[in-house]
Protein backbone atom coordinates (compact mmCIF):
# COMPACT_ATOMS: atom_id res chain seq x y z
CA UNK A 1 0.00 0.00 0.00
CA UNK A 2 1.34 3.51 -0.73
CA UNK A 3 1.37 6.48 1.70
CA UNK A 4 -1.50 8.47 -0.50
CA UNK A 5 -3.62 5.94 -0.21
CA UNK A 6 -2.85 5.13 3.22
CA UNK A 7 -4.04 8.54 3.96
CA UNK A 8 -7.00 8.61 1.62
CA UNK A 9 -8.19 5.85 3.66
CA UNK A 10 -7.38 6.95 7.12
CA UNK A 11 -9.88 10.36 5.71
CA UNK A 12 -12.51 8.55 4.32
CA UNK A 13 -13.09 5.87 6.36
CA UNK A 14 -16.81 5.81 7.94
CA UNK A 15 -15.83 4.75 11.57
CA UNK A 16 -18.79 4.00 13.81
CA UNK A 17 -20.32 6.93 15.60
CA UNK A 18 -19.76 5.60 19.11
CA UNK A 19 -16.12 5.82 18.27
CA UNK A 20 -15.48 9.08 17.78
CA UNK A 21 -11.89 8.69 19.23
CA UNK A 22 -11.03 6.55 16.26
CA UNK A 23 -12.31 9.09 13.79
CA UNK A 24 -9.89 12.24 15.77
CA UNK A 25 -7.25 9.42 15.45
CA UNK A 26 -7.31 8.59 12.19
CA UNK A 27 -7.66 12.08 10.52
CA UNK A 28 -4.56 12.65 13.25
CA UNK A 29 -3.17 9.59 11.04
CA UNK A 30 -3.81 11.22 7.78
CA UNK A 31 -2.52 14.58 8.84
CA UNK A 32 1.18 12.80 10.20
CA UNK A 33 1.72 10.98 6.75
CA UNK A 34 1.03 14.11 4.96
CA UNK A 35 3.43 15.73 6.64
CA UNK A 36 6.05 12.87 6.50
CA UNK A 37 5.56 13.20 2.36
CA UNK A 38 5.96 17.10 2.23
CA UNK A 39 9.28 16.85 4.20
CA UNK A 40 12.30 16.98 1.19
CA UNK A 41 14.27 13.90 3.19
CA UNK A 42 15.98 11.05 1.30
CA UNK A 43 13.84 7.93 -0.11
CA UNK A 44 14.76 4.55 1.60
CA UNK A 45 14.94 1.64 -0.99
CA UNK A 46 11.61 0.59 -0.06
CA UNK A 47 9.98 4.00 -0.76
CA UNK A 48 11.54 4.11 -3.99
CA UNK A 49 9.83 0.73 -4.37
CA UNK A 50 6.56 2.63 -4.01
CA UNK A 51 6.73 4.90 -6.26
CA UNK A 52 7.32 3.38 -9.33
CA UNK A 53 5.67 4.90 -12.65
CA UNK A 54 6.18 8.25 -10.40
CA UNK A 55 8.69 11.11 -10.91
CA UNK A 56 11.56 11.25 -8.40
CA UNK A 57 14.24 13.85 -7.89
CA UNK A 58 17.81 12.26 -8.25
CA UNK A 59 20.73 13.25 -6.35
CA UNK A 60 24.45 12.66 -7.03
CA UNK A 61 27.35 13.33 -9.26
CA UNK A 62 25.79 13.67 -13.23
CA UNK A 63 22.46 13.84 -11.57
CA UNK A 64 20.44 16.39 -9.99
CA UNK A 65 17.61 16.19 -12.26
CA UNK A 66 13.87 15.01 -12.15
CA UNK A 67 13.59 11.05 -13.56
CA UNK A 68 10.35 8.75 -13.50
CA UNK A 69 11.24 5.72 -11.67
CA UNK A 70 10.04 2.82 -13.42
CA UNK A 71 10.84 -0.07 -11.36
CA UNK A 72 13.72 -2.67 -9.75
CA UNK A 73 15.32 -5.04 -12.73
CA UNK A 74 15.91 -8.86 -11.36
CA UNK A 75 19.91 -8.01 -11.48
CA UNK A 76 19.45 -5.25 -8.94
CA UNK A 77 19.32 -1.78 -10.92
CA UNK A 78 16.74 0.68 -10.51
CA UNK A 79 15.38 1.73 -13.55
CA UNK A 80 14.67 5.57 -14.50
CA UNK A 81 13.44 6.62 -17.88
CA UNK A 82 16.99 8.19 -18.43
CA UNK A 83 19.05 6.17 -16.01
CA UNK A 84 19.85 2.46 -14.76
CA UNK A 85 21.39 2.54 -11.49
CA UNK A 86 22.97 0.12 -9.10
CA UNK A 87 20.27 -0.54 -6.02
CA UNK A 88 23.15 -0.79 -3.36
CA UNK A 89 24.47 2.55 -4.39
CA UNK A 90 20.89 4.21 -2.77
CA UNK A 91 21.59 6.66 -0.72
CA UNK A 92 24.98 6.46 -1.21
CA UNK A 93 26.42 7.46 -4.60
CA UNK A 94 23.41 8.23 -5.76
CA UNK A 95 20.12 9.55 -3.42
CA UNK A 96 16.57 9.26 -4.73
CA UNK A 97 13.94 12.14 -3.25
CA UNK A 98 9.93 13.04 -3.55
CA UNK A 99 10.80 16.33 -4.07
CA UNK A 100 13.94 18.32 -5.20
CA UNK A 101 16.08 18.96 -2.27
CA UNK A 102 16.95 22.97 -0.60
CA UNK A 103 19.99 24.28 -2.15
CA UNK A 104 22.62 24.82 -0.02
CA UNK A 105 23.57 28.16 -1.49
CA UNK A 106 20.18 30.05 -0.45
CA UNK A 107 18.20 27.47 1.29
CA UNK A 108 15.31 28.02 -0.69
CA UNK A 109 13.46 24.80 -2.94
CA UNK A 110 14.12 25.69 -6.25
CA UNK A 111 11.26 25.44 -8.69
CA UNK A 112 10.06 22.32 -9.95
CA UNK A 113 10.77 22.26 -13.57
Amino acid sequence: MTYEKAIDLLETYDFPEEHPDLTQAAYMGAAALREELTEVKPLTPAQLREMEESPVWLGGEGLDRWDIFCGVSTDGLACFLRAALPMDGCGKTWVPYRSKPKTPADGKEEENT
